[in-house]
């Protein structure tokens, strides 16, 4: 029977991390499944789903977690947790003039609407002619059976013009 780990992690960013980290996950009879990794203000952080034999998870935790020192930061959990498959999944993709609360602003409206978010990716870019910061956002979410989509849609739409940004769902 296989067990599902999740491992966190964060550390300055240098060449080996990743390396460093699936040589233990190979040598503890573990797969690294998926992942999401990204580099921000000289960090690197990522979040991993490994597979592992039941037998040896705990096992593998504890070689992961050795790891540990002053610059690498770990922590591994087991995952139980079905991935809920009667969800509609959608995309939204937000815009506009940078500032505080955009991000908190949306998230707070879906979490209130039990919607919940997937992955969510955020950039804030210096606009092509002015310079101005633009914010960018990607958000995947999952919208739970008997959820009235369109009209959340529409408040959705509201709670964007009131923070001036543009969103489309997808």
């Amino acid at each position: 029977m296989k067990s599902d780990l999740v491992l966190t992690f964060t550390s300055p960013d240098r060449p080996g991390v990743v390396e460093r980290l699936t040589k233990v996950v190979v040598a503890g009879g573990g797969n690294w499944e998926e992942s999401r990794l990204a580099r921000l203000c000289g960090d690197f952080a990522g979040i991993a789903r490994i597979s592992v034999a039941a037998d040896r998870s705990d096992t593998l935790r504890r070689e992961l977690e050795s790891l540990c020192d002053s610059e690498l930061q770990i922590s591994v959990r087991q995952s139980d947790r079905p991935v809920p498959s009667d969800c509609s999944r959608y995309e939204i993709i937000c815009n506009g003039a940078d500032h505080e609360g955009i991000v908190n602003q949306i998230s707070g409206f879906l979490a209130s609407n039990q919607i919940n978010v997937e992955e969510l990716t955020t950039t804030v870019e210096a606009a092509p002619t002015t310079g101005t910061p633009v914010f960018n956002m990607s958000c995947r979410v999952a919208v739970p059976k008997g959820v009235d989509w369109n009209a959340l849609d529409q408040q959705l739409k509201a709670l964007a013009a009131e923070q001036a940004v543009d969103v489309e769902v997808r």
